[in-house]
């Protein structure tokens, strides 16, 4: 009886994955800052309260991120929170509260833009895409990932506030 084996661990691998993301949730809203991004952060934003949907900011006007139909996109803060959960972008911080960003990062998300790659919602998504604008041979497949490659490059640890729109 192979199927509920299978199932079972799938479900186990559902809960293990759900308390990891919803720790990063309760981190994020905690933040009670707000700060406004630069060229080069790394933002965020809710999906149904489950999920998170990553982009690279480059100005007040545009996030560029990477959509599930595959497209490398750029769009407007409130483009990206439409049609999810949330409506509050998040943008990755030091604990002190300073945006965590780098031109190079918003340069490579920018040169991307209209450029189509595979999607997979495990293994090729936008957390991915965020990850490889910041370093091409970094293999990110979630945002607790992209948060732990975030913290590793950041020594004070990285911290989620709301964006000052």
């Amino acid at each position: 009886m192979p199927f509920p084996v299978i199932a079972i661990a799938g479900a186990i691998a559902t809960v293990a994955a759900t308390s990891e993301i919803l720790s990063h949730n309760q981190l994020r809203l905690q933040s009670k800052r707000t700060v406004k991004p630069v060229y080069g952060s790394i933002v965020c934003c809710e999906v149904y309260e489950e999920f998170e949907h990553t982009g690279v900011w480059l100005d007040e006007d545009i996030i560029i991120e990477f959509s599930n139909n595959g497209l490398i996109k750029s769009m407007t803060p409130e483009r990206f929170v439409k049609g999810r959960s949330g409506n509050e972008i998040y943008v990755a911080c030091n604990d002190k509260g300073s945006v965590i960003a780098n031109k190079t990062w918003g340069d490579a998300a920018l040169k991307s833009i209209f450029t189509y790659q595979n999607y997979h919602l495990l293994m090729n998504n936008c957390h991915s895409f965020v990850a490889s604008c910041i370093d091409q041979q970094v293999q990110v497949r979630s945002f607790s990932e992209l948060h732990d490659f975030l913290s590793d490059l950041n020594s004070t640890g990285v911290v989620w506030d709301k964006v000052k729109v």
